[in-house]
């Protein structure tokens, strides 16, 4: 490859990099979107920051509130109602229940119920799992074959609960009202990522809502489009991809999507510890054999992408690939619908229904990744070479780092994948 041909490569390689962030940024935004919409601000990156901050005050606040009383008077109910009750737990509800209604500005009174709801839902859970455990745990496996959020799996174990009758609501309405109502004030005094105002909704009516403080707000629109920056959609790159010589510094060379750590997911003081290793010159090896690893070439294999885009397209069956479209749900025979409740055939009506929704989402699954590989190759078909990033799991295991596309996935990923006849000379990259 001549000098000309090398620059050409370099300019692709870095606007790859560049549309590679670009991807990764809108399929995060979307995700962040969604959980906004769904009021689980709590699940955004910039909601887990405060979470994992907010968290622990909070708890040591309701331990005050639990604990000793200072002075005359009478206790408050929640102090009553939360004596048994873990305080890491009661403080985790409150601030995902606190963020998600601050962030859709509802009412005060539809967030105390929330999150006292959701408490009462985690101590029946433990109280179901106790007097019944293999009833509890054929619901949670039954919801886990479904696919169920874990929301919908917490309502699939009130329902069972309330069927079965194994225990009790621990509170009345009364009780979860004015549980939930203290329980977000203390989030508001003690924390102050959160305010309670009031709002005019009538000519003699007003509502009490929750909504972050200006400067939270401000902070987590800030934080969450930052953090959607760090999630690249991760190609095959055009040139070899950059060596490895430290922990914290390979694979890809634009900023666009560098910073990932040679060890994905590292345990405390890990990285450190491969600093100090790689200074010591104990490392060349684990670079060498990383580098050599991901300096090899490979092309799309365009005669089995054509044939795998005609079976896709076709909606063949038979063939060991996903298949396009999901089988229709099984209908409940006549005869299970006329079995007594508790029967037999009831219950084997149950298990096949339960094995059959889990076969659909590993179906489900297949076919997402699947589709996300295909749609790689295509865009790489042309291409005479392309490499595979590597990193090292925390055990010091290869891996490629591709998101999708890549000769350690499963077979259909591997047939797509094939290495050169003849190796291409290989260009050194350094912007």
């Amino acid at each position: 490859m001549n000098e000309v041909q090398q620059g050409a490569a370099s300019a692709a390689q870095l606007a790859r990099e560049q549309a590679m962030r670009e991807r990764g940024r809108h399929r995060a935004e979307k995700a962040i979107r969604k959980a906004l919409e769904r009021g689980e601000a709590a699940e955004t990156p910039a909601g887990v920051q405060l979470a994992k901050r907010a968290v622990q005050p909070l708890a040591d606040a309701i331990r005050a509130l639990c604990g000793p009383q200072k002075g005359a008077g009478r206790r408050h109910t929640a102090a009553k109602l939360l004596k048994d009750v873990d305080p890491e737990l009661a403080a985790y509800c409150t601030v995902r229940g606190a963020l998600g209604f601050a962030t859709q500005q509802r009412t005060l009174r539809s967030a105390a119920l929330f999150v006292s709801e959701v408490l009462e839902t985690e101590l029946i859970a433990d109280a179901f799992e106790a007097a019944n455990t293999p009833l509890y745990r054929a619901v949670i496996r039954n919801a886990e074959a479904r696919g169920l959020s874990a929301e919908r799996t917490a309502k699939a174990v009130g329902l069972a609960n309330r069927r079965f009758g194994v225990v009790e609501k621990p509170w009345t309405l009364a009780q979860r009202l004015h549980l939930g109502a203290k329980l977000v004030e203390l989030f508001i005094e003690k924390i102050g990522i959160v305010e309670a105002f009031y709002t005019r909704t009538g000519r003699h009516a007003t509502s009490h809502r929750l909504r972050l403080t200006a400067e939270i707000d401000a902070w987590m629109a800030k934080y969450n489009q930052a953090a959607a920056l760090t999630r690249p959609f991760l190609l095959p790159t055009l040139v070899p991809p950059k060596p490895w010589t430290s922990p914290v510094d390979g694979a890809y060379y634009s900023t666009a999507v560098r910073g990932g750590n040679l060890v994905t997911k590292p345990f405390p003081g890990q990285i450190e510890a491969l600093g100090a290793a790689t200074r010591a010159g104990q490392m060349e090896p684990v670079y060498k054999g990383i580098n050599g690893l991901q300096a090899t070439p490979w092309r799309i294999n365009k005669r089995v992408l054509a044939v795998m885009q005609g079976a896709w397209e076709g909606n063949l069956a038979g063939l060991p690939m996903p298949k396009r479209e999901s089988d229709p749900e099984p209908e409940t025979p006549q005869e299970v619908k006329d079995a007594e409740k508790g029967s037999e055939v009831r219950r084997a009506w149950r298990r096949f229904k339960r094995d059959w929704h889990i076969q659909d989402q590993r179906e489900k699954n297949q076919r997402f990744e699947f589709q996300r590989a295909l749609a790689v190759a295509e865009e790489n078909a042309e291409e005479a070479a392309i490499y595979f990033p590597h990193r090292l799991d925390f055990r010091g295991r290869a891996y490629a780092a591709g998101t999708t596309l890549q000769p350690q996935g499963p077979d259909e990923c591997r047939a797509l994948a094939a290495k050169p006849p003849v190796a291409p000379s290989r260009p050194q990259f350094c912007p």
